[in-house]
């Protein structure tokens, strides 16, 4: 681990085990722990002396949850194209048949808890989301069921249909309309012609689900599937940590682990604080961001990735990218502002302003 380089999940798990000790110590032998790593591994002991700092520190707050703040490292994130698919299930289900007369035909993205298949029903071609086998838990069990309800009380053209679930040697999967486009990290530095109305279909699907009394919490370009209609028409998809809307709604799972993906998490989110639609509203101004200019609003290791978002604004899109129209450029500072209050009140608004840029 170095203070400035990236965590991998194994490597992070480590490292806030040691950081849950030191929290537990006085200071003064906490004192002594980080001086005897120091003489181990000096980079360690500079990155977590840096994590003390803000778990305690007055930009923060005391118990302000800084602590599960990376863990969404360990979050599964489909990688469309990987080149060991059958590493996380073991071997693939190409060539299976599945109940409902499911015939498996290709390997299309594999996740951190599962596998997505294509597969040709007797009504055309679908999607199967396979659960992996070792994955197979109460958490992962109620994580499944909840996407299946959660997308089923979903009736937009911009939101990816379930059409039902089974299972197939003890695994669960869910039965999805078939996209064939890909998703929308193909449309990266795309014209803003193509861009423009995209997002606000988007926004018009989003905007439903919140009605809902529904919050995504992934979003991001990997969630946003595309069909094959020219321009493409995108499909709101992956709802596993979705939830329903309620007071004290917390971003935390059971197990205390940060729900979301790194870069695209609300400040609310990497906090572990209660969290609304507006941080649905946060992530779509970094896919605005990254869309227009190839890159994310915040960078740097996995930790100035993080506590960035929460410490300092997020640098102006126009700045990036200065061809970038004034509108579009105050429209994305307004979604990326830290608090929460500040961002516009809903998807609905945010697509009114997305459509007038687009005419």
């Amino acid at each position: 681990m170095t203070a400035g380089g990236d965590l991998t999940p194994r490597r992070y798990a480590a490292w806030m085990e040691r950081f849950d000790a030191l929290c537990d110590l006085p200071s003064e032998e906490r004192a002594v722990e980080l001086a005897a790593l120091r003489a181990s591994d000096p980079a360690a002991a500079d990155g977590l002396e840096r994590l003390l700092a803000h778990d305690t520190g007055p930009t923060l707050g005391p118990g302000s949850g800084v602590a599960p703040l990376a863990l969404a490292l360990a979050h599964d994130e489909p990688s469309p194209g990987t080149g060991d698919p059958a590493a996380p299930g073991g071997p693939t289900l190409v060539g299976h048949t599945l109940e409902g007369g499911l015939h498996v035909e290709a390997l299309i993205a594999v996740g951190g808890y599962g596998e997505v298949y294509r597969a040709r029903a007797p009504e055309g071609l679908v999607a199967v989301k396979l659960l992996r086998a070792t994955a197979l838990g109460a958490r992962e069990e109620r994580r499944f069921l909840r996407e299946f309800h959660t997308v089923s009380q979903l009736d937009h053209p911009g939101c990816l249909r379930v059409l039902a679930q089974g299972t197939h040697e003890g695994r669960r999967f869910l039965v999805m309309r078939y996209a064939p486009g890909g998703d929308l990290r193909r449309l990266v530095g795309a014209p803003p012609a193509v861009l423009l109305p995209l997002l606000v279909q988007l926004c018009d699907a989003l905007a439903h689900v919140h009605a809902r009394g529904i919050f995504h919490r992934d979003l991001k370009p990997a969630n946003v599937l595309l069909d094959d209609s020219a321009p493409p028409r995108p499909l709101l998809a992956d709802f596993g940590i979705a939830k329903n809307s309620g007071p004290g709604l917390s971003v935390l799972s059971s197990g205390g682990r940060m729900l979301g993906t790194i870069d695209f998490v609300a400040p609310e989110q990497a906090l572990g604080q209660p969290c609304d639609a507006r941080a649905d509203l946060f992530a779509l101004g970094c896919m605005i961001f990254q869309l227009w200019s190839g890159r994310l609003p915040y960078e740097g290791s996995t930790f100035e990735r993080l506590v960035g978002r929460i410490d300092h604004d997020a640098p102006r899109l126009r700045a990036v990218v200065p061809a970038v129209p004034a509108g579009l450029d105050e429209l994305v500072a307004r979604l990326l502002e830290r608090d929460p209050a500040r961002r516009p009140d809903s998807a609905a608004v945010a697509g009114a302003a997305l459509a007038a840029l687009a005419e």
